[in-house]
């Protein structure tokens, strides 16, 4: 289940402190042109995307897309707030830094959990992948994209580009799973590709699956080509 609603249109009951909201045509990571950049309004140190959550206690993975905007931001930061966070059962706040240039994290002045595990990955056409694991939690009630926290000076106005925020019950990242106003229960994943594919033909390709069952399910997960 997709806990973070509305992550195709990025639309209430996301809140903007110090930063706006503009649609882009960047191609997205689904390859079609929709995603949206964030900017930085100035006058602030604490320029932020967040949605309030209301979890129970579990394991979670919270994960967006994102991508370095030419002469815009050249960091932003993910983060989650809530109870238990991280390793931590007296940690609250789970904020950290990811730099494109370096494709690295660094932990944010207002950390003080430590997540499970923390990763990034990049695709070739410049966007990134930043994901926080946190097992044990006892609940989250934010999901934050910041933009400008205490890293940049406050009358800064760069952007990025963000696409497809999700929180998941699960300890790994699932396929993207858009939702409205409401929370949405991931579909069997169905990947076609047609004859004139020239990676996968009626000649020749690979194809590889890597794919893991829930350990309570009961359910049937079969992969197969037709």
């Amino acid at each position: 289940v997709n806990l973070a609603k509305e992550n195709t249109t990025l639309a209430h009951p996301w809140i903007y402190a110090n930063v706006g909201l503009f649609s882009d045509s960047t191609v997205s990571p689904d390859g079609t042109a929709n995603c949206f950049e964030l900017r930085n309004t100035g006058g602030s140190q604490f320029a932020n995307a967040l949605q309030q959550v209301a979890t129970g206690a579990g394991t979670f993975t919270y994960y967006f897309y994102t991508k370095e905007k030419t002469g815009g931001l050249d960091a932003i930061t993910i983060g989650t707030t809530g109870t238990g966070m991280g390793t931590e059962t007296t940690g609250t706040d789970c904020f950290f830094d990811y730099t494109f240039a370096t494709d690295s994290f660094a932990a944010n002045s207002f950390n003080n959990s430590t997540p499970d595990k923390i990763t990034s990955l990049k695709f070739p056409n410049g966007w990134v992948q930043l994901c926080l694991q946190l097992q044990t939690v006892t609940t989250i009630n934010r999901l934050q994209i910041y933009t400008n926290l205490q890293t940049l000076p406050g009358a800064n106005t760069q952007g990025v580009y963000v696409w497809r925020p999700q929180l998941t019950e699960t300890d790994y990242i699932v396929s993207s799973i858009p939702t409205g106003s409401t929370t949405v229960t991931q579909a069997t994943t169905v990947v076609n590709s047609g004859a004139s594919n020239s990676l996968i033909n009626s000649q020749e390709g690979a194809w590889v699956v890597k794919a893991k069952a829930t350990y309570d399910s009961t359910d049937v997960r079969t992969a197969s080509i037709k």
